[in-house]
C-alpha cells in the first residue's frame, strides 16, 4: 500500500482498527494475508492521520473492516496469462466460518495459495536491449567478454589508451562489444505463497467481548538478476601469462609512465618485455614482471639502487640495496603507492642499520620526489607505509 506515492512505509495499515504486524523491517504490510471473502469495506484517510497515528502515517491510514458474522464456505480460484502466453499467475482461496450461541460468537478460518511464473525482459522486443533515453543507442555493461583492460598503449603508439578490449588479433582496442544484461532480468518476479488466517470472537456480555486473531504467511521468492561480473577487482597479470597475446603484452609494456606530456617513458623496455614473456619465469626470479592496478611489479635499469616495496602481514617495508644495477618496485598497499615514474630514480638511500619510523623518512621521500620532478606524491599516502628499513 503506497498512498500519495511517498513510500509504502509512510502509511499505516489497520485491520478492524488494529495495526497489522509488518512483513519486514521496512514497515510494509503484506495485504495478501487478509482473506478477500472477509473484507466488508475499506476506510481510507489520506490527510491529517499523522497527528493521531504518528509520523509513519504521513501518507495516510488504510483500515480494512472485516465481516464479524461470516458463515458458510467460500472458494475462489483465478488463472492469469499475458497476451504472449507467459507470466502465468494462479491464485486459490478458501474461507470457512460459522456463528454459534445464537450469534454471540463467530469463528472463521481461511487459507490461500499463489504462484507466479517469471516474465523475462528478453521475451519482449521493447526491453530486449538497454537503450539510451536521449540517443536511442544500445547500451550494455563494460564488464564484458572479450575482457577489457586499462593501463595500455594505443595500437597506433600515439598515446596511452583508456579502458580497452582485446580483439580477435590480440590487440587492445577501444571497446567494441558490451554485455547485454537485459534479457536475463525480469518484469515479473517468480514467487510462491502460502497464507492462513484465523479469527474468533465471543460476546460475553453487552460490555465485554473476547476475540483472537492469527495470521501466517510463507513466501518463496526467486530473485533473478543478470549474471554478475568481477566489478572493480584489481587483478595482477604476469607478462608470461600463456593467455596474454603478444600484441597486448607489448601495449602494456609500452604504456607511458612519465607524468610529463613531452617526455615518453615506457613502463618496460621492449627487451624487458620480451624477456618477461618466458613461460618458465616465476615470481621472485630475475626478469619476472607483472602489470596491475592494485599491485604492480616493475623492473628497470638505473644507476646503483634496488628499491623494493613488500608487505609482511600488516606492515610494509622499503628496502634499499646498493649492490644491484636495477630498480625493482612492488606496490602492495591497497590503492596507495608511489608513482611508477619513481623507476627513473637514481638516488641511493643513506645506509641505516636499524628500522626508522615513517616520520624520519618524510624528508627523504620529499627529496626523492624533488630530484625526479614528481611533486604530486602526497605525504598522507606515503604514511601508509608503517615501517621503513634500509639494508646496505
Amino acid at each position: 500500500m503506497n498512498l500519495r506515492g511517498i513510500g509504502s512505509n509512510r502509511n499505516v495499515v489497520l485491520l478492524d482498527g488494529d495495526r497489522i504486524v509488518p512483513a519486514g523491517f521496512g514497515g510494509q504490510v503484506d495485504l495478501n494475508n487478509i482473506p478477500l471473502a472477509l473484507v466488508e469495506r475499506v476506510d481510507v484517510l489520506t490527510g491529517g492521520a499523522s497527528t493521531t497515528y504518528g509520523a509513519d502515517a504521513v501518507g495516510g491510514v488504510v483500515n480494512f473492516i472485516l465481516k464479524n458474522d461470516f458463515s458458510g464456505l467460500e472458494a475462489q480460484a483465478s488463472q492469469q496469462l499475458t497476451e504472449k502466453g507467459d507470466g502465468n499467475v494462479f491464485r486459490a482461496d478458501v474461507t470457512i466460518g460459522a456463528n454459534f450461541d445464537d450469534g454471540r460468537g463467530n469463528a472463521v478460518f481461511g487459507i490461500g495459495y499463489q504462484q507466479a511464473d517469471a516474465v523475462y525482459q528478453g521475451a519482449r522486443d521493447v526491453s530486449l536491449t538497454t537503450l539510451d533515453t536521449y540517443s536511442g543507442t544500445a547500451l550494455g555493461s563494460g564488464t564484458s567478454d572479450p575482457s577489457r583492460f586499462s593501463g595500455s598503449r594505443l595500437v597506433s603508439g600515439t598515446g596511452n589508451g583508456g579502458t580497452n578490449q582485446i580483439n580477435a588479433a590480440g590487440q587492445l582496442v577501444p571497446t567494441f562489444q558490451t554485455f547485454n544484461f537485459n534479457p536475463y532480468n525480469v518484469f515479473q518476479t517468480p514467487f510462491e505463497r502460502y497464507n492462513m488466517f484465523g479469527q474468533a470472537r465471543y460476546e460475553v456480555s453487552d460490555a465485554v467481548e473476547v476475540y483472537s486473531r492469527g495470521l501466517f504467511s510463507k513466501n518463496t521468492v526467486n530473485t533473478i538478476i543478470a549474471p554478475s561480473g568481477a566489478f572493480s577487482i584489481a587483478v595482477n597479470i604476469p607478462l608470461n601469462n600463456p593467455f596474454l597475446p603478444a600484441a597486448a603484452r607489448n601495449q602494456f609494456c609500452a604504456f607511458d609512465v612519465n607524468p610529463s606530456a613531452s617526455v615518453y617513458t615506457p613502463r618496460f623496455t621492449q627487451a624487458q618485455c620480451d624477456a618477461a614473456a618466458v613461460s618458465t619465469l616465476r615470481p621472485g626470479q630475475a626478469g619476472y614482471l607483472e602489470i596491475g592496478t592494485g599491485g604492480a611489479s616493475a623492473t628497470a635499469t638505473t644507476s646503483g639502487t634496488v628499491l623494493q616495496y613488500c608487505k609482511h602481514g600488516s606492515h610494509s617495508t622499503l628496502t634499499a640495496m646498493a649492490r644491484f644495477q636495477q630498480v625493482k618496485v612492488t606496490t602492495l598497499t591497497r590503492s596507495h603507492f608511489l608513482p611508477v615514474a619513481l623507476l627513473k630514480l637514481a638516488h641511493v638511500f643513506p645506509n641505516m642499520s636499524r628500522p626508522y619510523s615513517i616520520t624520519a623518512w618524510v624528508p627523504v621521500v620529499r627529496s626523492l620526489t624533488q630530484s625526479t620532478g614528481i611533486s604530486q606524491v602526497p605525504m598522507a599516502k606515503v604514511k601508509t607505509f608503517r615501517r621503513l628499513r634500509v639494508i646496505p
